[in-house]
């Protein structure tokens, strides 16, 4: 294939230093760039040197070799920790310094720092000259943890990247060694979406992978550090946290169940331990009144449970990590582990061939194998023909030959190099010249000759760019005969000793199947003169009474072989096939009888036919060189609409995402008002046992207590609230030192009800969220399928399927898992946010100030961010595309790869595909890490500034004001950073969504404005009339199909032929609207064009009927002569009243042929049959006959009417096939011509 030859750019981080490395300065330029300009992939870098696909898979090759060498039972997991083990150790590191140091020295340096504004504090305990050295110790940790977990996050990306690209290097490898039965049950979209979506999980689980054993372990060390003097309430504690972190894992087919249940974990969690550790210290101080309970305990201790919280929320899928890195690797090491092909020494290669008691089995599960006993000896320069019936095994042949099948007994032994012609053309999206050269060096000379000995030259001369000319995937651009010539070009451009051939003239007419012959495959043809052997397989064999030696198999047996006479004398089948007539006859010897003229139905022209041997003309017009080879376009603008939107919209109801914001808002005003409820109970707590100290009576109250009024109250919002019931202060009262608070048992009431609020109300927004977001997901995955179902056949031409298996898998993907969470945890920490803002501002009203310049700056920060990271998103989905292209194309093309030895070449450019997407991953990857460094900066600034404020300006406030200003700060620095990277990550996830819209309103094909209402049985007649009729591939195109004029009878069968590219085929994309149509069509009578599509192609075209036994994707577990047969069975079943066959014998041997023809006769008596064909003698007895020529229907009549014309296109077709073939045809449409008449 074409290797990728895009110079990128050096990449910006190997000249960066050691400080810009550290705080992201090197990817300021890339921000820059983004926000000015749609990216493109020239923008892109190249990838590190440590990521380039090539060095990343023989590191994990390495390691694996190691593996296979020392222990009886491998370990893929093993092989890999070992490979990227410096990558985990440095993530570790950084691990046990954000998770475990710092999250642990931050509420005790806070505890510390508390003490300076505890009431009744003596200032020689907390002197203020210690309490800034606390604040800075706060800050510094801060500081550290904003380095730690950015640095951590680009380290997990960075290595989930690099585990990725290595599975995917080495699953592409070993795709290319799968064996032929491994390859079989190997479908191209089973192994895409391996490369997708199971493959692409190693992304997030780099991320997880430590928290594994971080989790539990900080969790021990918070619970210890509680309350060291409570073993009840250390064990309750332990209990909730490590319920809390770890998980037993749930089924895949649990998916969606378990992000709901993840989604409430933290929350109802953080409710129950906050309920149960409020009301052990509670019970404690009620044991121990010695002890007291204090607000700087309390405040440390919830710092602590909030750090220990805020680590499983961001690590909320760290209980499905081991279980979905278990399935990924499972998968990987199942496609690992697949039987491979044995490998060829294609420098050495093997006397031409002697294959004895040769035996091969294609599938272990079959009684009888494919070939059975085959002994030939094949001798070196002949020329070799392989003969029998569909499927006995011709094909098979060559595959052992090749080394693609296995054998059971017996031996192959091949000598020299081998080149193959496949029976299906296979060709690649890349240029015609690239297509032949196969990764050989071009030698003009060599080049020259085999293009005009595969008649490519006139070809070329058709082509804008000549052999220059991109062709799309599986040759999108080309005809049939086209597409067989190049396959056929690429076989002999290659210098081999051996050429095996499988049927490479089906897809040609007489007249340039007769010049490839000559020219190539014959006694005189190129191959000849360098002595190679030729072994060919065919279906024509009125070649093949020039061949050296004949193989004739049936069953998987060689029945019978020998040379051409000898099999002619023995009167075995095919022997009046190979009848050679030992009196030359001169072409000009067939009949020269003028026409009787013309069918009255329709107007018969001809033209001189140019008899080049070079002739060929394309049949399809040519897509440009920008259309098919270019990358694929960005999604953006195209969707109507706000992208967001439109998701919501798909869950099918306006209602529910409605519903669902009105929860959210609540359960956010319900976790908000705990916060601050526990802020109040506390204080109550701490002036109890202030006053205690003081001799102070202390008098609990309740809500409908007569002294409640003697309470100081606080705060209009909870004045309002409880009817001036509730304080936050006690005093002495008029009476005497009496103070007044509200009772333990009603505040813990009070916290009780609102943990009960939180958990229902929690548990209906998360279930009613996820089921809003798999509607949404089912039902954008059903529009994408509908809108490509319906979208024109110029869609299919200039998209490659690994765009369209792009979409269907990593978008999809997206959509299902990675979007609602994202969009859940964006909607969550926002509202966190503003709940921590509204508390905070509540101490100190001023703080709203900076608090309104830190949210317009982060706005603008994320906006350039969002402008720069939509841009990479997009680039990161249309770099990806091309490797899935390249891994089908090749599933598809292994046997030719293989043969050829082009593996590295191959495997060179699926590295190159992949760097690229590297690239754009890389560039992802480092501009998020610096966009959550930039916001952690921000937080930590702000969190310095309150610090700061209450540590410098003795403000008179207690401690429990500073304690919730500070933890609510510091709650800030992750919870905004979080929210705004999460609502960031949530708009580069609606990339893919826009993607998936983008196909869902693909524009449709065009149907009737007003459709017309036909029966059920409609066509009863099958009458067909074409009136001027011009056939365009797309708006704008030259026609293909140039003003067709003439008329079929009901009943009447039609053989429609001409030279390659004369544009046959176009007569059916006419006939079912597949393109841009101008004329009338009637069907009888009625014009196709006011029939709705479906109804047009049900009625015509037949449906799919199943069969007992299992087909393989493409029909690859059947040969080709058999998936025609069973086409022909569809048809039979559907019994339509108007049937078109393509090429529908054209892989099948003359006896299948001639049952062939006697069932359409039988079956198809009542019905109208256009035929197109490419061998004559499969239309020859037709009615009449369509001769097409470059889109004109040059002429049209009976076959024996047409014979008569003196330099009619036919009649020199049937001339080119050679003195025999040809009186053998004349005398079929002679026959045919007496029949009709009699019958009349």
């Amino acid at each position: 294939m074409e290797a990728i030859q895009r110079k990128l750019p050096p990449n910006p981080k190997n000249k960066a230093g050691f400080l810009s490395q550290l705080l992201f300065a090197w990817t300021v330029p890339i921000f820059k760039g983004g926000y000015s300009k749609a990216l493109d992939v020239a923008d892109l870098f190249q990838p590190l040197r440590t990521d380039r696909s090539q060095s990343l898979d023989d590191r994990l090759d390495k390691e694996w070799q190691d593996e296979m060498n020392s222990l009886k039972n491998p370990s893929l997991v093993k092989a890999a920790m070992r490979a990227f083990w410096k990558e985990l150790v440095f993530m570790g590191i950084l691990t046990v310094l954000n998770d475990i140091g710092v999250r642990l020295a931050q509420p005790i340096l806070l505890g510390k720092l508390l003490l300076y504004f505890r009431l009744g504090t003596d200032m020689d305990e907390a002197s203020k000259t210690d309490a800034p050295y606390y604040a800075v110790g706060l800050i510094v940790s801060t500081a550290i943890g904003v380095l730690t977990y950015n640095h951590f996050t680009l380290a997990a990306f960075h290595t989930g990247m690099k585990l990725r690209v290595t599975i995917c290097s080495v699953i592409y490898r070993k795709a290319l060694r799968l064996s032929r039965t491994a390859l079989g049950d190997t479908a191209p979209g089973k192994v895409v979406n391996l490369l997708s979506n199971d493959v692409s999980r190693f992304d997030i689980a780099s991320i997880l992978v430590h928290s594994m054993w971080t989790s539990p372990l900080l969790a021990l060390i918070v619970g210890i550090l509680l309350c060291p003097d409570s073993i009840l309430h250390r064990k309750t504690f332990l209990e909730i946290s490590l319920s809390d972190c770890t998980s037993n894992g749930e089924s895949d087919s649990w998916m969606k169940l378990s992000l709901v249940s993840r989604s409430l974990k933290s929350e109802i969690a953080e409710a129950w331990v906050s309920f149960k550790r409020l009301q052990k210290f509670l019970e404690f101080d009620e044991k121990d009144e010695s002890s007291g309970v204090t607000m700087q305990a309390i405040l440390e201790e919830f710092s602590l449970k909030d750090n220990s919280k805020e680590q499983v929320n961001m690590n909320g899928d760290v209980d499905k990590v081991p279980q979905d890195v278990f399935v990924q690797l499972s998968n990987v090491t199942a496609t690992w582990s697949a039987p491979t092909q044995q490998e060829i020494d294609h420098k050495t290669g093997m006397p031409i061939m002697e294959a004895m008691n040769t035996k091969k089995q294609t599938n272990v599960s079959f009684d009888s194998p494919t070939l059975s006993n085959i002994c030939i000896d094949f001798k070196k320069g002949q020329l070799i023909g392989i003969i029998g019936s569909v499927g006995a095994g011709k094909s098979s042949l060559l595959q052992v030959i090749l080394g693609e099948l296995p054998i059971d007994s017996g031996s192959v032994v091949v000598q020299g190099k081998v080149s193959y012609a496949c029976q299906e053309p296979w060709v690649f999206a890349a240029s015609i010249r690239q297509n032949i050269l196969f990764g050989q060096e071009m030698e003009k000379f060599r080049y020259d000759y085999v293009v005009k000995s595969c008649a490519l030259i006139k070809d070329f001369e058709q082509f804008e760019n000549g052999d220059k000319t991109i062709i799309g995937e599986k040759g999108a651009s080309l005809s049939g005969g086209q597409k067989a010539r190049i396959n056929l070009a690429r076989a002999v451009y290659r210098e081999a000793d051996v050429y095996l051939l499988d049927d490479p003239l089906s897809a040609v007419d007489a007249h340039v199947g007769r010049h490839l012959f000559d020219e190539v495959i014959g006694s005189n043809g190129v191959l000849a003169r360098r002595r190679a052997t030729r072994i060919l397989v065919t279906h024509q064999v009125h070649f093949l009474k020039d061949a050296d030696w004949i193989v004739i198999l049936n069953d998987g047996k060689a029945n019978m072989q020998g040379k051409p006479g000898d099999l002619v004398r023995s009167g075995v089948d095919f022997a009046e096939h190979l009848e050679q007539d030992e009196t030359k006859e001169k072409e000009d010897d067939l009949p020269d009888h003028h026409s009787r003229g013309s069918s009255s139905r329709s107007s018969v022209s001809s033209k001189q036919a140019n008899d080049n041997d070079h002739e060929t003309y394309p049949e399809e017009e040519q897509i440009p060189l920008e259309e098919i080879h270019r990358m694929e376009a960005t999604s953006k603008g195209k969707i109507k609409g706000s992208i967001i939107g439109n998701y919501l919209k798909s869950s099918g109801s306006v209602v529910i995402p409605l519903i669902i914001v009105a929860l959210l808002i609540f359960t956010q005003f319900l976790v908000s008002f705990t916060d601050y409820w526990v802020s109040f109970w506390t204080k109550q707590e701490e002036l109890r046992s202030y006053y205690e100290s003081q001799n102070f009576t202390v008098d609990d109250v309740g809500p409908f207590s007569s002294d409640v009024d003697l309470v100081k109250q606080n705060g209009s919002f909870v004045n309002d609230l409880f009817n001036n019931s509730l304080s936050r202060t006690g005093e002495e009262a008029e009476t005497g030192p009496v103070a007044y608070l509200l009772s333990t048992d009603f505040c813990m009431s009070i916290h009780g009800f609102l943990i009960i609020s939180i958990f229902t109300i929690g548990i209906i927004r998360s279930v009613g969220f996820f089921a809003m977001a798999i509607r949404s997901s089912l039902n954008m995955h059903d529009g994408m399928f509908k809108g490509l179902i319906n979208a024109p056949m110029r869609f299919f031409d200039t998209n490659p399927s690994g765009r369209i298996l792009n979409r269907f898998s990593r978008d999809i993907g997206a959509s299902d898992e990675l979007l609602p969470k994202a969009l859940l945890d964006s909607s969550q920490c926002i509202l966190n946010i503003l709940g921590a803002i509204i508390v905070t501002s509540s101490v100190q009203p001023l703080f709203l100030v900076p608090i309104l310049l830190l949210g317009i700056l982060f706005l603008i920060i994320r906006k350039i961010y969002l402008k720069t990271s939509k841009n990479i998103k997009r680039l990161e989905g249309i770099t990806r595309s091309p490797v899935y292209t390249h891994l089908a194309a090749s599933l598809s093309g292994l046997p030719t790869i293989r043969a050829y030895g082009a593996q590295k070449e191959l495997i060179k450019e699926f590295d190159a595909h992949q760097d690229i997407h590297t690239a754009s991953w890389y560039m992802f990857i480092t501009t998020l890490a610096a966009f959550g460094f930039s916001l952690d900066v921000i937080c930590l600034v702000f969190m310095a500034c309150v610090t700061s404020y209450f540590v410098v300006f003795d403000t008179g406030v207690m401690g429990d004001e500073v304690g919730l200003a500070i933890t609510q700060t510091l709650a800030l620095t992750g919870l905004l950073q979080w929210g705004i990277r999460q609502s960031a990550e949530a708009e580069n996830q609606l990339v893919s969504v826009e993607r998936i819209l983008e196909y869902r309103d693909l524009e449709p094909e065009e149907e009737p404005t007003n459709p017309t209402q036909v029966e059920k049985d409609w066509p009863r007649k099958g009458c067909l009339e074409f009136r001027q009729v011009f056939y365009r591939y797309f708006d704008g195109a030259e026609p293909v199909l140039k003003g067709l004029n003439f008329v079929i009878h009901s009943k009447e069968k039609i053989g429609v032929v001409g030279r390659t590219g004369a544009r046959k085929s176009s007569l059916i994309g006419a006939l079912f609207r597949l393109a841009k149509i101008d004329g009338d069509i009637l069907i009888d009578g009625i014009n196709t064009e006011t029939i709705p599509l479906w109804t047009l192609r049900r009625n015509l075209d037949p449906g799919p009927q199943g069969l007992h036994s299992i087909v393989a994707a493409g029909g690859g577990n059947y040969s080709v002569g058999q998936r025609q047969l069973v086409c022909l069975a569809r048809a039979i079943l559907r019994n339509n009243r108007i049937l078109v066959l393509d090429e529908a014998t054209a892989n099948v041997d003359p006896n299948t042929h001639s049952l062939i023809q006697n069932t359409i006769r039988e079956r198809f008596h009542d019905c109208t049959v256009l035929t197109i064909a490419h061998r004559l003698h499969t239309i020859i007895d037709s009615d009449r006959i369509l001769v097409m020529n470059l889109g004109h229907a040059e002429e049209f009549d009976t076959p024996y009417g047409l014979l008569q014309l003196p330099n009619g296109i036919l009649r020199n077709m049937v001339l080119a096939t050679g003195s025999q073939e040809s009186e053998r045809l004349y005398q079929l449409a002679r026959d045919k011509h007496e029949s009709s008449i009699k019958e009349s």
